[in-house]
């Protein structure tokens, strides 16, 4: 995957990038490890920050931070803080995610949005033997310092929930699923300042089926689905593609980890990682966020999130549906990067089912829709 248009095309048959990619299991699990095959030192990047910004960094820190693809330093100067990330698998793509973030967040930020601004974006290899991006870093720390601090913790979930519900209401131009890239276009906006990121697919569940089967098998053979249950699952997907294809097209973060939201512990301060974002239903990136969570945490997020959004009549009948199908292909990542279940958590098994369950509670709503 050299040149744009072969991104493009490689976009399109994913669902989840880390679940879908050909990037053999154990070049995951490596990158997981921080023992990526291809590793930049400390002096490297001095070198590479000397050269792009001109300035030069009081000190250069490599952190241990989670992310599958990339080496991530801290760059200190006087009087700020910059991050540089690194792809660690140049061999096997050319980062072009990077540049979809830069995009995203230069756009956001001037909207208000609690997003970190890039100051470079490197795919050409020709200053690095890797693609690169240098950021401004977030103040705080991650939410997952507060996973264990609910008093904490619910009125954070609140406030992100008002923050993407405002971003749900960004107005978009075409298209869904991954976002394409256009060359001469790199704020992807209009002089107006309205979006207009286009996306790769023509039809919402054009993305959505994108290997829909291949996920459905894996989970039988890791025992996380029966045949009995894939069969129920591709039953009510095959009902409910005529609902689902009239959606509407919002900018989704997709990816909202508590490693991805940063505060202060009174707000939130960042949300990062934009690399994955997509176009599409805007409860698709709700329930998203909810795979990553308890169930007893969905309300609070809610709160804030109806506070910028109408809730539409069918709302929960989607949410457990995309819920369902984001926990199918989640589940092939957690085994792709050899994770296993946390102590304390919803089993991968379990939050399959969790969503089969209450998508068949729903049925209701989705027969009226389908009329």
């Amino acid at each position: 995957m050299k040149t744009l248009d072969d991104y493009h095309e490689q976009r399109r048959s994913l669902f989840l990038p880390k679940s879908d990619w050909s990037i053999p299991d154990y070049a995951l699990r490596r990158c997981r490890a921080d023992e990526p095959i291809t590793q930049l030192d400390d002096a490297e990047v001095a070198d590479i920050v000397r050269l792009v910004l001109h300035a030069e960094p009081d000190s250069v820190q490599k952190l241990d931070a989670p992310a599958t693809t990339h080496q991530i330093w801290c760059l200190e100067f006087a009087n700020r803080r910059l991050i540089f990330r690194s792809n660690s698998l140049p061999e096997s793509f050319v980062d072009f995610p990077m540049a979809i973030e830069a995009s995203i967040t230069n756009y956001l930020v001037e909207r208000g949005y609690p997003v970190m601004t890039c100051r470079c974006v490197d795919l050409t290899r020709d200053r690095c033997r890797t693609d690169f991006t240098i950021q401004n870093q977030a103040s705080g720390s991650s939410l997952k310092i507060f996973d264990d601090n609910e008093r904490v913790l619910l009125p954070l979930l609140t406030n992100l929930g008002r923050w993407i519900g405002k971003l749900h209401a960004e107005k978009v131009s075409s298209g869904f699923g991954w976002l394409k890239l256009d060359p001469d276009d790199p704020l992807g906006c209009h002089a107006d300042g309205t979006s207009h990121y286009r996306g790769l697919f023509n039809c919402w569940t054009d993305f959505l089926e994108v290997n829909l089967e291949k996920h459905l098998s894996r989970c039988v053979e890791l025992n996380a689905l029966d045949k009995a249950e894939a069969n129920r699952i591709e039953g009510w997907f095959s009902k409910l593609w005529s609902v689902l294809a009239s959606s509407p097209s919002a900018i989704l973060h997709n990816d909202l980890s508590m490693d991805n939201v940063f505060t202060d512990g009174r707000k939130i301060t960042a949300i990062l990682d934009w690399e994955d974002a997509l176009l599409g239903d805007p409860i698709f990136d709700v329930a998203s966020w909810a795979t990553f969570q308890p169930v007893r945490r969905h309300s609070a997020f809610l709160i804030g999130y109806f506070r910028e959004q109408r809730q539409q009549i069918d709302f929960e009948a989607r949410f457990w549906f995309y819920f369902l199908r984001i926990a199918l292909a989640r589940t092939v990542l957690r085994d792709r990067l050899g994770l296993k279940d946390l102590p304390g958590r919803t089993p991968a098994a379990a939050r399959i089912r969790l969503g089969l369950e209450e998508l068949e509670r729903q049925h209701r709503t989705f027969r009226r829709k389908a009329g």
